[in-house]
Formats: structure tokens, C-alpha cells, sequence
């Protein structure tokens, strides 16, 4: 038998390039596999290849598209800067348009593109289901925002509350970052793609049928399409409002000073504006505009529909928009021309040489319901004395009743209540006239809400009353549980109409029910 030597050598270094490639393919395959199979982020860049692309071309980034569904992306986005672009176009656009889902729709129209076109101005429409100022507030400062012009929707006014879809994100913003990432790094592959000359590639990825939702990132313009069925198509009569709106103007109109107080504001024009549905309140905007120095813009028509009871249509949005930037046109010149700047409340400083202050100060003597008290004399007053009450609230609801019989209401009349009102941190506060001591008559009401601060004010409240009746109630109601304010020199005056006389009746406690 010959000898043989054996080696039992391995070399891992003979053709390299060939094992380490076909190390990597295996690792791409297996990692293609496992993505595909069990979804994740990665999935994005292999499900858009179904989604139609055909908003790229307007400047427009997807939405949602088939089952690539992303929560919150289409605002989302732009709020935590995944739309770089669309971040860009805003922080540079003339006029910022805020609302909520009637701005979404009506504002997403040709009439309103074609108008700003034609006057030379860039806009960008932020608009959020259910918003409110304060999303619009945190908009505005995450992003840097300072337009030339504001154009606000006057019921994104009414709440001050960061609704959830918009909290999450301010709240929790690492929660949506990194999918709204990878999102859109999949619609960029995607839009590259259908940009170049890459054939295979072209077929793959830019054939899909599947339509997509769709966002200007330009303009902020939703692709929306929506016409109703003929039996949902309904005719809508505008709401009936208060005249003067004193209740809603005491809860409104500091969410208006303190979205257009905002600092980025201090070089822009505002707009205040209403998309028509069963629940506008022309009347409430003007008063709020006047106050806040804005300029209001409503459209009255008299053939709008709605499909839901509250939403305009794509047809009726439309000539909704024709008319609207027709009262929209010399509210947007003043702009050009300097006004419509935000005026802010003049606080006066107090001086007690100069200042009115005549009246009681025993809010003891009121008629207290079940959940409020008084201190008689407990703190300090406007003339340094310690002769300011102390109203102590633990209900919310919670009423303090004055009843003034000894002067009876004649038709004509008004009644006047005033007082001094501060408190060590802010709390709202109702103050309300009401005609009393009989059922049998019409009742007759004013409210007005006033926000107290450590900024002690003179407020007043006042009704001229329509019909006769025996007797009036003042009341103080308290809309904030555990709370306190103080309370000093108030009174309650009655003018007659024919001598214009002023009666100030000693003020006594009686007992009321109502």
C-alpha cells in the first residue's frame, strides 16, 4: 500500500467574492421573505407598488393607499416634519388657512386654489376633524409658522381642548415618527421611480391601480370627491342666533385673544371666516372680530346642502367657494393695506384716586346655594383695606342670588350689575340678570362669562327688559369646583328710560327658589 498525505486544511479565503455574494443574496432573500410575510415598516416600499401614483405629478404625497394605512398621517406628517416639503411650502406660504373638517372640505376646492392664484399669494390650508385653537396653537409654534396673513375659522374658537388625534401627537411623538418615516421614505422611492427611465422597474412600481388618498404639499388641499346620494342631499336652514351673543362672546372671545395674541402673530393680518352649515353664528364672528380687531368674512346663502347634517358636498362646496371669495376679495385687500391687526385688551392699571368704586361689599348678605360660601372681609382690597370677600366655591355650578324686590321692572328698564372680581389663579366666572318672583311672565336673561386673573377688574353686566315684572334676580355662578375669588364694591343700578334716572335700592337678602 502506497503512503498517502492528506490535508485537512479549510481555506476560507479561495473565490471570496463569489461566497460573500452569495452570502448576501441568501440574507436579502431571507430578509425579503420574512418582510413580506410578517408586516412592518419595511412593507411600505412592497404594498406601494399596488397604490396608483398619480398624485405625485400635482405635488401631492399619499395619504393612505389599499392596506398601507397609517394613523394620523395625513396632518400627522406635517406637524412632526416627515413632509419636509409640505413643511417647507408652509413656513414660506402668504396666508395660513385654520379649521377644522367644513375647512377640509369647502376649502379643498378650485374656486378657493384659482382665487389665491389669481391674486399672487401662496397658502396652505391646516385643517384637523374636530380642531380646535389650541391644535392650531401648537401648529403654529412646532413648526415656526409667521404668514402674512391668518385666515381662522371662527368655530375652531370654541374649545381650547387638543383633541385625541391631535394630543397623541403632541404628547407622544416618538409613538408616530418613525412610521411616518418610513412612509414616506417609501412614497419617494416610489415617486423616483416613476420619474426615471428604469423600464423594469417603471412597470413594477408605477402600474398600480389601487387609488390612493391624497394631500397638497403645496396648497395642504385634500383630494376629496365625495357627492351625496339625491335622499341625502338635504336643503339646510341657518341657525337662529342670540343677538348680542353676550354668553358665547364670555367663552369665545379669550380662546380669540389668546390664539391671536400668539407672539408669531404680532406682524400678521387676521381673518376671521365661517364654512356655512346648520350651526354658523355670523352674528357671535363679527362680534368677536370687532373686539379682537380681525376682519370677518361670512357668505349668507340660501341653496346649500349638506349630506350629513353638518358637511357641504364637492358640488355645493364648490359654489359655496365661488360666492365666498367674493366677500373674501376686500377682507384679503385691507390685509394687502395694513389692517385687520390684532388689538389687544387695554388693561388699565388701577388707581383709586380715579377709579369707580362705589357700591357694597357684603356678599355675606347674598342668598348662597348648596355649594358655595363666603368670608366676610377675608383679603385685602383695591384700597388696602381687608374688606374684600372671599367666595369660595366646591361645586361647580354653584350659585350666589341676590333678589331685588323692592323696585319693581317696567318695560324698558335697565338693570345693571358691576362689581370688582379677581382671583389668585384663573377662574371663570357667570354673571347673570333674570327676571324673578313670577312664572307667569316671559322669562328674560343675560349672561356673560367673565375669566378672572390676578388682575383685579371692574366687570359688568346689563339687560334692558322687554316686558313687566315684579321683581329681578342677580346671580353669580361659579364654573370651576375647589376654586376661590374675591369679590369687592359691587352694585346693581335701575335706569328709567323716560328720565334716563338712576336708582341704586339698599341691597337685602331675600330668599329665593328660582
Amino acid at each position: 500500500m502506497s503512503e498517502h498525505s492528506v490535508d485537512n486544511t479549510i481555506s476560507y479565503t479561495q473565490k471570496p467574492g463569489w461566497k460573500m455574494l452569495a452570502f448576501l443574496c441568501v440574507f436579502l432573500i431571507a430578509g425579503a421573505v420574512s418582510i413580506i410575510k410578517f408586516d412592518s415598516y419595511f412593507t411600505d416600499f412592497w404594498k406601494i407598488r399596488k397604490c396608483n401614483p398619480e398624485g405625485y405629478a400635482r405635488g401631492d404625497f399619499m395619504t393612505s393607499c389599499a392596506g398601507i394605512k397609517v394613523d394620523r398621517y395625513a396632518f400627522g406628517s406635517i406637524y412632526l416634519g416627515s413632509q419636509k416639503n409640505a413643511v417647507k411650502n408652509a413656513k414660506t406660504a402668504d396666508v395660513i388657512v385654520f379649521g377644522n373638517s367644513r375647512t377640509m372640505r369647502s376649502f379643498s376646492t378650485d374656486a378657493i386654489d384659482n382665487y389665491f392664484k389669481s391674486k399672487g399669494l401662496t397658502y396652505v390650508i391646516f385643517a384637523v376633524e374636530g380642531a380646535s385653537y389650541a391644535s392650531a396653537q401648537h401648529t403654529v409654534e412646532k413648526l415656526g409658522l409667521k404668514p402674512k396673513i391668518v385666515m381662522t375659522n371662527t368655530e375652531i374658537l370654541y374649545s381650547n381642548v387638543v383633541g385625541a388625534a391631535f394630543g397623541d401627537l403632541v404628547y407622544f411623538p416618538d409613538k408616530y415618527k418613525t412610521r411616518f418615516d418610513f412612509f414616506h421614505a417609501a412614497q419617494s422611492l416610489q415617486k423616483w421611480i416613476c420619474g426615471g427611465n428604469i423600464k423594469f422597474m417603471k412597470n413594477y412600481y408605477c402600474s398600480g391601480r389601487t387609488g390612493a388618498g391624497w394631500r397638497s404639499a403645496v396648497t395642504g388641499r385634500f383630494k376629496w370627491e365625495l357627492v351625496a346620494e339625491p335622499e341625502k342631499n338635504v336643503l339646510f336652514a341657518p341657525r337662529i342666533e342670540q343677538n348680542p351673543p353676550d354668553l358665547r362672546m364670555g367663552r369665545v372671545l379669550p380662546n380669540g385673544r389668546e390664539f391671536l395674541g400668539n407672539s408669531n402673530f404680532k406682524n400678521s393680518c387676521h381673518i376671521l371666516y365661517i364654512v356655512n352649515s346648520p350651526s354658523s353664528e355670523p352674528i357671535l364672528q363679527n362680534s368677536i372680530a370687532n373686539e379682537l380687531g380681525a376682519l370677518p368674512v361670512y357668505t349668507p346663502f340660501d341653496d346649500l346642502r349638506t349630506y350629513d347634517k353638518s358637511h357641504l358636498d364637492r358640488p355645493t362646496s364648490e359654489r359655496w367657494a365661488k360666492a365666498f371669495v367674493k366677500d373674501l376679495d376686500p377682507a384679503l385687500d385691507k390685509c394687502l393695506q395694513g389692517e385687520g391687526r390684532y388689538k389687544p385688551e387695554v388693561i388699565e392699571k388701577f388707581d383709586i384716586t380715579t377709579a369707580d368704586v362705589n357700591g357694597t361689599t357684603d356678599f355675606e348678605s347674598w342668598n348662597p346655594r348648596k355649594g358655595i360660601t363666603v368670608a366676610d372681609a377675608a383679603t385685602e382690597a383695591l384700597d388696602k383695606t381687608k374688606s374684600a370677600d372671599i367666595i369660595i366655591v366646591e361645586k361647580a355650578g354653584a350659585r350666589l342670588q341676590k333678589i331685588y324686590r323692592d323696585t319693581p321692572i317696567k318695560a324698558g328698564m335697565t338693570v345693571t350689575f358691576s362689581g370688582w372680581f379677581w382671583a389668585d389663579e384663573d377662574v371663570p366666572m357667570r354673571a347673570q340678570i333674570v327676571r324673578s318672583c313670577s312664572a307667569a311672565t316671559p322669562v328674560e336673561s343675560v349672561n356673560k362669562i367673565f375669566n378672572l386673573s390676578s388682575n383685579a377688574k371692574r366687570y359688568e353686566v346689563s339687560h334692558t327688559f322687554e316686558q313687566d315684572h315684579a321683581c329681578v334676580l342677580v346671580q353669580i355662578t361659579a364654573n370651576r369646583a375647589e376654586s376661590r375669588f374675591n369679590g369687592w364694591r359691587y352694585r346693581t343700578e335701575f335706569t328709567y328710560p323716560s328720565s334716563q334716572e338712576t336708582l341704586q335700592p339698599e341691597l337685602q337678602q331675600v330668599p329665593t327658589e328660582e
